[in-house]
């Protein structure tokens, strides 16, 4: 079978680029994204270039064009809406930064466990195969270090600007190489650059002035890192891989309408985001679970591989659950992604929430799969104001001096 960029022109690729980069200006004018460094700029970006990619190349019609644009302008108009609503901040920065302490002090108990389980991923032999073993059979643990990033990492950054004890740039310091740690465990092949979009969000909420030599300092030892990372995992062929990987944004799009859509079009249920979240919750078994990854690598490679495939991405989605009425499920999820983005009321918030209406332009169901990992945050912050919070109070109600 033939890979996706076999069906590509080069000029197509450049083309795509070009639209994608005017959609992310637009969105930029329009208030979708709030900065060039805001981490939606991310999935903008992605879904724009590969939707495009899949047009020019006449693996799509203008029906298609019609249904895309008219869900680019609606999420607009829904962020428009929904911003214009009164935030209520209900968990401030303040107990966030007590809450990032108790997270430090799980994430490094758990991590420490499973040093002595897995031992350390750079070490590895096969650093390929072992990314995708290291969490097998522990899930628990991928799940509080994917918690772990965003909220480490803005509290390094509050902790290295606002805070004025004695060591605390240290602290943040050592923070933030825990946070690249934990990145490089999890196997993402971004490497770290996802922590400059964090430096952003944090930028934006706290109503700092951006440091650029910061900014340049984050930039390049981010891409410094992500080819260390392909270079120990791929070897002399790094550089291609890298172009690979940054290509193949738009490979499940390009696999689903070359080949996979006739087969899949419109046969997947309403409830599709949902299945992965139902089997994670244990309420269905995991042979029911049906992932247009899997099923696209099934149908153009020929591979039963249950659990891995490209990204399907967000129109894909459509077309697969509703076929000609693609266009009713692109309304539903721009409104949704609109208010959940627009329910954030500071830094720590965002880049919780990001967790769910990032991803869902991307793979619904591991967007709604978050939310079980933002269940497993609520009941470690109850944990944290039942035994840390609440005793604090009491004590310092107890020992204020009477009138």
């Amino acid at each position: 079978m033939p890979l996706f960029v076999d069906y590509l022109e080069f000029n197509s690729i450049v083309l795509s680029l070009l639209i994608a980069l005017f959609f992310c200006f637009v969105a930029k004018r329009t208030k979708l994204i709030f900065s060039y460094g805001d981490p939606f700029i991310l999935p903008v970006f992605q879904v724009v270039f590969s939707f495009f990619l899949v047009f020019i190349n006449s693996l799509i019609g203008y029906k298609e064009l019609a249904d895309f644009v008219v869900f680019f302008f609606i999420l607009m108009f829904a962020n428009f809406v929904f911003s214009k609503v009164k935030k209520v901040n209900v968990v401030g920065c303040d107990i966030f930064d007590g809450f990032a302490k108790f997270i430090l002090l799980v994430s490094v108990i758990f991590n420490i466990i499973l040093f002595f389980k897995k031992g350390v991923i750079f070490l590895s032999a096969d650093v390929g195969a072992a990314k995708v073993e290291f969490y097998r059979g522990a899930g628990l643990f991928k799940r509080i270090n994917q918690l772990s990033i965003p909220i480490l990492t803005i509290y390094s950054f509050r902790a290295w600007f606002f805070v004025t004890a004695k060591y605390s740039k240290q602290v943040a310091v050592v923070v933030f190489l825990f946070v690249c740690y934990l990145l490089m465990t999890m196997g993402a092949k971004s490497g770290l650059i996802v922590l400059i979009f964090y430096y952003f969000t944090f930028i934006y909420f706290s109503r700092k002035k951006l440091n650029y030599k910061f900014v340049f300092l984050m930039v390049a030892s981010s891409l410094f890192a992500t080819m260390v990372m392909f270079s120990v995992i791929y070897g002399d062929k790094a550089i291609g891989f890298l172009v690979y990987r940054l290509m193949s944004f738009a490979d499940g799009p390009v696999y689903y309408f070359a080949s996979a859509r006739e087969s899949i079009e419109g046969t997947l249920s309403v409830f599709y985001p949902f299945e992965q979240l139902a089997v994670s919750l244990r309420l269905f078994d995991e042979s029911s679970l049906s992932s247009l990854g899997p099923m696209i690598n099934r149908i153009h490679f020929g591979l039963n591989d249950g659990l891995y495939g490209p990204n399907p991405q967000i129109f894909v989605e459509a077309d697969a659950i509703l076929g000609e009425y693609a266009l009713i499920y692109l309304i539903i999820s721009s409104v949704f992604i609109a208010f959940i983005k627009n329910l954030a009321a500071n830094e720590y918030s965002y880049v919780l929430f990001s967790a769910m209406f990032i991803p869902f332009f991307i793979d619904s169901q591991y967007a709604f799969n978050n939310f079980f990992n933002l269940l497993i945050l609520m009941f470690l912050f109850s944990g944290y104001f039942v035994f840390f919070m609440i005793p604090f109070y009491v004590r310092k109600s107890y020992l204020r001096p009477k009138n």
